[in-house]
């Protein structure tokens, strides 16, 4: 029996699937999902989400009342590791808009009555330039089959509307490494995620192998706007 302390909040999904298929894990109303059909929808979200470029402790966004739909993200975000930020309701569309801008999300998820509201905002999302900037730490003696694999992801990148890409290592530190591009919008860079195919994502993770401790460090930084 596992430890306290090594049991995750998928493993608690995974677990209540397989000891109470047929309690009801959530009920809202006259509708209810049991924990075996909680789990099972989890995993067919996140199965989506990785067809859409989504992986391990990437964000996506939820604006939604509480409910069953609620809950099934909760739980495909527990299974996979994806970090998963509610947006309330409750906020004015600017104060949503600037909750998206710092979250920088893969993917929003919205109820439908709130898709309108999602649908202005992305509209008026900036049409700056993006700078994206990714920093790797790895063994220095693998440099060489790190950057031949970081071209080929790069090539990718520039394909699917990324420019001025680039990769700089520290002076400094032989083991720090950053990559660098730019895309045309906000909205350009969200569209990269959902043009994100199987072979892109294989090439991704084979770079992401190189990193040493956790997941690369990714940053957003939007053109400065001058009166």
């Amino acid at each position: 029996m596992a430890a306290v302390d090594d049991v995750t909040l998928g493993d608690i999904v995974t677990d209540n699937a397989m000891h109470f298929p047929d309690v009801v894990a959530y009920r809202d109303g006259h509708r209810g999902i049991t924990h075996a059909q909680l789990r099972d929808r989890a995993v067919r979200l996140v199965s989506a989400m990785a067809a859409a470029g989504v992986k391990r402790q990437d964000r996506i966004a939820v604006l939604s009342r509480n409910g069953i739909e609620f809950g099934e993200l909760n739980a495909a975000a527990q299974l996979s590791g994806i970090v998963m930020a509610t947006i309330s309701f409750r906020l004015s569309p600017p104060e949503m808009e600037d909750a998206l801008r710092r979250l920088a999300p893969s993917i929003v998820f919205c109820a439908e009555e709130f898709v309108p509201v999602i649908a202005d905002i992305a509209t008026g999302m900036p049409s700056r330039p993006v700078l994206v900037t990714i920093e790797y730490r790895i063994d220095p003696a693998r440099r060489k089959p790190f950057l031949t694999a970081l071209d080929r992801l790069g090539h990718e990148r520039r394909r699917d509307g990324a420019y001025a890409w680039g990769v700089f290592e520290d002076a400094a530190d032989p083991a720090r490494f950053v990559e660098t591009f730019l895309v045309e919008s906000w909205l350009d860079h969200l569209r990269q995620h959902e043009r994100v195919t199987n072979a892109d994502r294989v090439m991704q993770q084979h770079v992401q192998q190189f990193h040493l401790e956790g997941a690369p460090k990714v940053t957003h930084l939007i053109a400065a706007e001058r009166d």
